[in-house]
């Protein structure tokens, strides 16, 4: 998972370009961020992330299990050192996704098939 976190830090850059950039054929844009509740972290993906005054924001897209610091459907700011992973789609292709594409990786090829058959993305 370290690796995971590493590689999507390190090619940040390139999702930021692609939500500033974006054209029709790209959609979908999240990013992927640590909350706490006391000790407990948990890993949130917030999507529709927008640049407004120099501030990154981003929409809740998730249920929290575990953390009361936001909820889903709240807009929150963020702070890009803290992105823990990136993804959007581009013509059906999901891009980034790097720790969606190692749990995928970890699941049986039924698993799989029914994974990639419900979030329609093309992974290569």
């Amino acid at each position: 998972m370290l690796a995971t976190m590493r590689t999507a830090r390190a090619t940040l850059p390139q999702f930021l370009d692609a939500v500033q950039h974006h054209d029709s054929s790209s959609y979908n844009f999240a990013v992927k961020l640590p909350f706490t509740d006391g000790e407990q972290k948990e890993y949130i993906w917030l999507g529709e992330p927008t640049l407004e005054s120099g501030k990154w924001y981003g929409i809740v897209d998730n249920m929290p299990e575990y953390t009361k610091e936001v909820k889903q459907g709240d807009k929150v700011a963020f702070d890009t050192a803290s992105v823990a992973d990136w993804n959007y789609t581009r013509n059906g292709e999901l891009i980034g996704g790097y720790s969606v594409r190692l749990f995928r990786n970890r699941m049986t090829p039924e698993e799989r098939q029914e994974f990639d058959k419900s979030t329609g993305w093309v992974i290569k």
